[in-house]
């Protein structure tokens, strides 16, 4: 994915390892191989993970250095995932490497849209995750007070913990799903644990029961522990 804070004016220097003469931009094989050289580099400074297309490759006379005036290499190069179009110059370095200036980076119109969207995605993935939450805590509360009017036990139905306790009972945002009670839980859970039906995504800001970061392989549904609070679990 693009890294969006890239997407300015920019001015930054990326240096090619293996190639020491001044580009040759009317030699076919020299070009070849700095194409290659180019797509790496330009790939890793805009963060991509898609390898990039060259498309120009052409001589300037415009140098970076007006000390020497060197001949110049100047193009485009786009990814293949819609990434910015990014504008290159290739030249001399003054320690008689070739150097990468690129000058500017420019998001197309698909990418823009794409930013938006994934962004308002994400803002929703929050709203989501925090309604769940909420939601689990109240059944929570509902079957603390369920206990202190039973000597002390807990119940894993809905139906027990309607009113006075709960005046409806909730449902996970909106896939409408249910939540689950399970008692008793792993130990470590506490004497119950409260399960939403695995629909909500976006739980990397929560953490296993272990403690470890939340990631798609091991959390799927977001947990309430009598003894932890809130967790990701598979």
């Amino acid at each position: 994915m693009i890294v969006l804070k890239s997407l300015a004016l920019v001015s930054l220097s990326v240096f090619l390892f293996g190639c020491a003469r001044t580009p040759n931009c009317d030699d076919s094989s020299t070009l070849d191989a700095l194409k290659v050289q180019l797509s790496l580099q330009i790939a890793k400074f805009v963060g991509s993970k898609k390898p990039v297309t060259i498309t120009a490759l052409a001589p300037s006379d415009k140098g970076l250095d007006p000390q020497t005036h060197i001949r110049l290499c100047t193009g485009m190069a786009s990814t293949s995932a819609g990434a910015p179009t990014v504008t290159y110059t290739v030249a001399r370095a003054s320690s008689g490497g070739p150097v990468v200036q690129v000058s500017n980076i420019e998001p197309d119109q698909a990418m823009r849209d794409a930013a938006v969207t994934n962004a308002q995605t994400r803002g929703q993935q929050v709203d989501l995750l925090l309604a769940d939450m909420g939601n689990l805590k109240q059944i929570a509360t509902a079957l603390e007070e369920y206990s202190v009017d039973h000597g002390g036990k807990y119940t894993s139905s809905f139906e027990n913990l309607k009113s006075p306790y709960m005046d409806a009972v909730p449902t996970v945002p909106e896939s409408g799903g249910a939540y689950t009670i399970v008692i008793p839980p792993d130990p470590k859970m506490g004497s119950y644990e409260i399960m939403d039906d695995g629909s909500i995504g976006g739980l990397s800001s929560l953490k296993t029961i272990e403690g470890n970061p939340c990631d798609p392989s091991t959390c799927q549904h977001v947990i309430y522990a009598q003894a932890k609070g809130i967790l990701g679990g598979p």
